[in-house]
């Protein structure tokens, strides 16, 4: 199957690559259809370096370490020197409220549903004396079947 389309590259093709694939990717945004075109090229392996220059090899870890500080990264150089960056607890530990606040808002997000629940199956039931606005019904009917609770934000 062969197809012409206005391509605009944002950057061109490197001359000494070999494409390897080539396909076309459709997505909708909105009501529109988005095309764009993916080349995947390989290029030799060209090692580049600096001549009569030091030069530092930067390796990102983001390793938790015992003491709950956090190994960001680890470094050596060209004369033999080495070393790692470290982000210390006291930094680290302003995370923890993140996941505390993740926890309670969990927790909210399942009292509603079940409060929800539990007014929509009383509102069922016979001779039931739960009468709900029709406002307060339309708002909450998808809430039972919410799954993530980031959504609602």
């Amino acid at each position: 199957m062969w197809v012409e389309l206005p391509v605009c590259l944002h950057r061109p093709l490197p001359e000494n690559g070999t494409i390897q694939e080539a396909s076309i990717v459709r997505r909708r945004i909105g009501v529109e259809w988005v095309y764009k075109v993916v080349i995947t090229v390989r290029t030799p392996v060209v090692e580049k370096r600096c001549a009569g220059r030091p030069a530092v090899e930067l390796t990102l870890n983001w390793k938790l370490q015992e003491d709950r500080s956090l190994e960001v990264a680890s470094w050596k150089d060209s004369e033999g020197k080495s070393g790692t960056v470290i982000m210390p607890v006291t930094t680290t530990s302003q995370f923890d409220k993140v996941v505390d606040l993740q926890s309670i808002r969990d927790q909210y997000h399942n009292h509603a549903k079940a409060a929800v629940a539990l007014l929509r199956s009383l509102r069922k039931k016979k001779n039931s004396d739960v009468l709900l606005p029709p406002w307060f019904l339309e708002e909450s009917f998808a809430v039972v079947s919410w799954r993530n609770p980031k959504r609602r934000v």
